[in-house]
Order: C-alpha cells, then sequence, then structure tokens
C-alpha cells in the first residue's frame, strides 16, 4: 500500500507541483508582480494503518495502558 499525498495551490493555476516521493514535494510559482491575495499551499498525507494492540494494566488501584504497533514498510511507502 502506498501513501497517498496531495500537494496543492488554491487559486493559482500557474503553480507548478511536483512530487518527490510519498511524503514530500515542490511548489514552483513565478510571475512579474505580486499577487493580488495570499498563495496558499496545501500538503496532505494518508496516514498509515494503526495495526497493533491495545495493553491494559492495573496495579495498585492505579490503570495503565500502551498501544504497540508496528506498521509494515509498505503501510509506510518504503
Amino acid at each position: 500500500m502506498k501513501l497517498r499525498t496531495r500537494l496543492e495551490v488554491p487559486d493559482f493555476p500557474a503553480a507548478e507541483v511536483e512530487y518527490h516521493s510519498a511524503n514530500s514535494g515542490q511548489v514552483r510559482y513565478e510571475t512579474n508582480s505580486h499577487p493580488t491575495s495570499e498563495i496558499r499551499v496545501v500538503f496532505e498525507t494518508e496516514n498509515p494503518p494503526l495495526n497493533g494492540n491495545m495493553l491494559f494494566y492495573e496495579n495498585g488501584g492505579k490503570g495503565y495502558f500502551m498501544h504497540v504497533f508496528s506498521p509494515e514498510e509498505a503501510d509506510l511507502g518504503i
């Protein structure tokens, strides 16, 4: 499973978007004048599944828990 990444520059269709990997990219925008609005860059990645086990423990009236997980290399896009 490969991570999905979204990289975009809304309202600036002339911006060039280049993906370098599953979790990195670059935006280029050139102009001869100042933009009339702010440039907003949106970068999102999909989280890998968090398969694992939830462990609970109680000692002396106090409760503890731990979530143990280890995603596969494919889940991380490696």
